[in-house]
């Protein structure tokens, strides 16, 4: 009877062998059908770019940014490199990121954000354009409709289109960026025309021939309120000359200059 057991279990352990190889090499099998299913789909006509659909572009044109792209249509929308494609609509300064997503079967949508003009300054009757973290995003021959912001104290001669004005961790950079701020959240109707930081611890901001005073760059929000509060009071300061000192604690200095007639 011992005997009997044994070779039953013999029996049993192989063909329990057998079967695991068989649903071992129907998996790979299962899997190798797969792969070549998936390649030769891949290479199906259906899956060749027809539409390039472009958004959150209101600077640039879409024709613009897909031909930077290099994307044609009927190239597999699974073969696109993405990184290439990124790299190359960069090359346009006013584009700040670029997202690329497939749409099955044929479609590529490029959904773009933009870089905004914000400040400009002048250098051999030529406008630097400049966004919000200092990029030199043009130089232009003129800047009419624009509506930009001037900025004094910024180094022209060496400027190039793409490149920072100023490293990210300067002082004048980080000025720029909070005012930006401010600027773009100001709902007062108190328009600030242009920004001086030549000297980063006497930094003076206009509304129209008014200088608003500053000082260093310490509490420039309760600054700029505080004088911004004092013109909306006031009235006909936007339309003086002189300046509000707000650069030290206490009440604020405010001198208008006589109109001679």
């Amino acid at each position: 009877m011992g005997e009997i057991a044994k070779k039953k279990q013999r029996k049993s352990f192989v063909i329990k062998r057998k079967k695991r190889k068989a649903l071992k090499r129907n998996i790979i099998i299962f899997i190798f059908l797969i792969i070549i299913l998936i390649t030769l789909s891949l290479k199906l006509k259906v899956f060749g770019i027809e539409n390039i659909i472009v958004k959150g572009n209101n600077i640039i044109s879409s024709e613009e940014i897909i031909r930077m792209s290099t994307l044609e249509k009927g190239k597999n929308i699974f073969y696109i490199n993405s990184k290439n494609i990124i790299k190359k609509t960069h090359d346009n300064p006013y584009i700040k990121n670029v997202k690329i997503s497939r749409k099955l079967p044929n479609t590529i949508i490029l959904s773009v954000e933009e870089r905004s003009a914000f400040f400009y300054g002048e250098n051999n009757n030529k406008y630097f354009i400049i966004d919000k973290e200092s990029k030199l995003l043009q130089i232009k021959d003129e800047i009419a409709n624009m509506n930009l912001i001037y900025v004094e104290g910024l180094d022209y001669n060496n400027a190039k289109v793409g490149n920072e004005m100023l490293p990210k961790e300067d002082r004048k950079s980080k000025i720029l960026q909070q005012f930006s701020f401010l600027i773009e959240n100001n709902i007062s109707g108190i328009d600030i025309t242009s920004l001086d930081i030549k000297d980063v611890l006497f930094i003076k901001v206009y509304h129209n021939n008014m200088c608003i005073i500053i000082g260093t760059s310490d509490g420039i929000e309760e600054k700029l309120n505080k004088a911004i509060n004092i013109i909306c009071s006031k009235p006909k300061l936007s339309q003086s000359k002189g300046y509000i000192n707000v650069s030290f604690k206490g009440h604020p200095v405010i001198f208008v200059e006589e109109v001679i007639e």
